[in-house]
């Protein structure tokens, strides 16, 4: 939270899954390795801090650098990092970073629309710091995701508060890069819970189709991952599109252009779905 300078707070933040990393591999060298102790008590000094530090930060390359470090130490510290509590203020955190952005980025396409002086050059700087907040609100998703990843189900009574917020982000999208961010929210949630996430996923299953289509490789590629998933993991809730979706990811594979480098990716996923 050192407020005088971002290089301070962002190497601060980057030092954090460092501090996780090396005491876990004292404890493998020490033959410790089964004692999760250490770890998680340096974990639960750090985690409340680091949360206020995220909440209180205003810079977006600082919030970036630590989204991508708070990211790592999921990964580290896994299905033991979180308590009711902690994990309850962690998701409000994810959630209310991304509300500002979006507000940040609602209040600036009003601006452009009501003042007289906007013109193409001020359009181009609004894109461009849309696009360094996509990196923001894409860190969001991917810790989300990794939530669900390591705790499953327990996180999905904190996450449902907020599931309306997303759908209704990614029905709204204009931008690729937003659909392609919540459609990979919506994999990981589909993909870590499986069946139990057809309540809440259902509803949106046709929509995949129609993104499968989608002029952009990178959404055609996030969806086709989607409904490969939703097709495995939801049984008989799929069975009455399974056709349809099927049909849908042979046109992806079957396109003149599918092996095309921009599209390979999207091609993959199709198929392997």
């Amino acid at each position: 939270t050192f407020g005088y300078s971002d290089t301070v707070r962002n190497t601060a933040a980057s030092i954090m899954p460092c501090l996780l990393r090396s005491t876990i591999d004292y404890l493998k060298e020490t033959g410790q390795e089964l004692n999760l102790e250490p770890v998680l008590n340096l974990w639960n000094f750090v985690h409340p801090k680091f949360l206020s530090a995220i909440r209180k930060e205003v810079e977006v390359e600082t919030h970036v650098a630590m989204l991508e470090a708070y990211s790592e130490c999921l990964d580290l510290v896994g299905a033991h990092s979180y308590t009711p509590e902690t994990l309850k203020k962690a998701n409000e955190l994810l959630h209310g970073v991304l509300k500002k952005y979006l507000t940040l980025r609602e209040n600036r396409h009003k601006q452009g629309e009501t003042e007289e002086d906007f013109d193409e050059f001020e359009a181009v700087r609004m894109e461009e710091q849309n696009d360094k907040e996509d990196d923001v609100i894409s860190l969001i998703t991917e810790c989300i995701g990794k939530l669900f990843k390591y705790l499953k189900s327990n996180y999905l009574p904190y996450f449902q508060n907020y599931a309306g917020q997303w759908k209704q982000m990614l029905l709204t999208a204009t931008r690729p890069r937003d659909i392609q961010m919540v459609l990979c929210l919506f994999d990981d949630v589909g993909e870590h819970l499986q069946a139990e996430a057809i309540p809440m996923v259902h509803d949106l299953i046709n929509h995949y189709g129609r993104f499968c289509e989608h002029e952009s490789p990178d959404v055609r590629q996030a969806a086709g991952f989607g409904v490969g998933v939703f097709g495995q993991f939801f049984g008989q809730a799929f069975g009455p599109v399974a056709n349809a979706m099927c049909n849908v990811l042979l046109q992806i594979a079957s396109q003149p252009n599918a092996r095309d480098e921009e599209n390979i990716y999207a091609t993959e996923n199709a198929i392997s779905s």
